[in-house]
């Protein structure tokens, strides 16, 4: 379920061009000693940060027996896999010095832990996970259940009901988890687990950018300067409005420059997108209407491909009529002023007629663009 998987885009999406850090002595080291129960042979993984990227670690299995040694700055978020079944893979705050965990084959999530502080603190917020888990114990049986039949259900009308069903399960316990976690990461601005849960509310918008600013606020320099708060900046940066917007040139299908500062007196709207994105194609209809009804009183929209392949680009702005856009194709200097590039796709930033950026998709407060766009648009 959505509440459960969301600290995994930690992992997949950790920043792997930070700053690396010379790691020399052994008052720098780490040894993770470990004991499964329930299997003797194969092997284990550890993934860890380390010089600003992550390292995978293998160690084999000597009758359930492993042991992990390497070097890191500081309490590190990290990811233990065993076998390839379910149930074999947790996460795990490692930190300098010596710690021991203990397994179960396929109940993984069971672990006990020793020699962590800072995965003794989030144990705190792994008990109130079991406890909200228990409480809705009859409706994740009743999810699992309905998973299961969704796919054989042929009447339309009851498969949206059973989606919606889906849906309000999952978004209730959804709700109820992060309330708590959000307040576990209030009480301890000097935890290292802080700044990683509050980046992965970030990046899978479970939190507004005003609340994750407040929370960021309140961090010690300790944390805000550690690895994951680095990260908590950066996505929080990615999100600001009321800035100028970074002036670029870019090219569009003509091979003719098109430049942000000859849009000046005009709503703008930056669209990033690319050929092979069904949801930026699912979403060009409303871009259109919005489009038809603005245009006339200065509105503008810079359609911004990340397309790698030239003939795709134009092959899907000639299918998909796009010419009352002006497609651009990305360039470097795109890619160094606008963080949109790398992110997940479509989304979008309102600049006004002024240059100032007044709206951006990735806030997950935000008001809808239409209703944005007509409030401002006739002042």
């Amino acid at each position: 379920m959505r509440f459960i998987l969301f600290t995994f885009f930690i992992v997949l999406l950790w920043n792997s061009d930070a700053v690396s850090q010379s790691l020399k002595t052994e008052s720098d080291s780490f040894h993770l000693t470990g004991i499964l129960k329930g299997r003797d042979t194969g092997t284990m993984v550890l993934w860890y940060p380390q010089f600003g990227q992550f390292i995978r670690d293998t160690c084999v299995l000597k009758k359930g027996r492993f042991l992990f040694s390497g070097l890191i700055t500081e309490p590190a978020f990290s990811w233990l896999k065993g076998s390839a079944a379910d149930g074999n893979s947790t996460n795990i705050f490692i930190e300098k010095g010596k710690q021991h965990i203990i397994l179960e084959e396929n109940s993984f999530d069971e672990f006990h832990m020793s020699g962590s502080y800072t995965q003794r603190q989030d144990d705190t917020l792994r008990r109130v996970k079991k406890q909200i888990d228990l409480k809705y114990k009859k409706w994740r049986g009743e999810y699992a259940g309905l998973v299961d039949t969704l796919p054989k259900i042929s009447d339309s009308i009851y498969k949206v009901a059973v989606m919606n069903r889906i849906t309000h399960i999952a978004d209730t316990l959804d709700k109820e988890y992060r309330h708590k976690a959000l307040a576990f990461v209030k009480k301890r601005p000097q935890s290292y687990t802080s700044p990683t849960y509050l980046y992965g509310f970030l990046v899978n918008r479970k939190i507004d950018t005003e609340g994750a600013e407040l929370l960021y606020q309140s961090f010690s320099p300790k944390i805000k300067t550690s690895y994951a708060g680095k990260l908590v900046r950066q996505e929080l940066d990615k999100r600001r409005i009321n800035i100028n917007a970074p002036e670029f040139t870019a090219t569009d299908l003509s091979n003719s420059a098109v430049s942000l500062r000859g849009f000046k007196g005009k709503f703008v709207l930056l669209n990033f997108w690319a050929s092979w994105c069904l949801p930026c194609i699912d979403k060009i209809p409303e871009l259109k209407r919005l489009l038809d009804s603005c245009q006339s009183r200065g509105f503008e929209i810079i359609n911004i491909s990340i397309d790698t392949k030239k003939e795709n680009w134009k092959a899907a702005v000639q299918k998909h009529t796009l010419g009352k856009f002006h497609n651009v194709l990305v360039n470097k200097e795109l890619e160094d002023r606008y963080p949109n590039i790398k992110m997940p796709i479509p989304s979008e930033i309102l600049i006004n007629r002024e240059g100032v950026i007044i709206w951006n998709s990735l806030n997950e407060s935000a008001r809808p663009l239409g209703e944005i766009l007509m409030k401002q648009i006739g002042n």
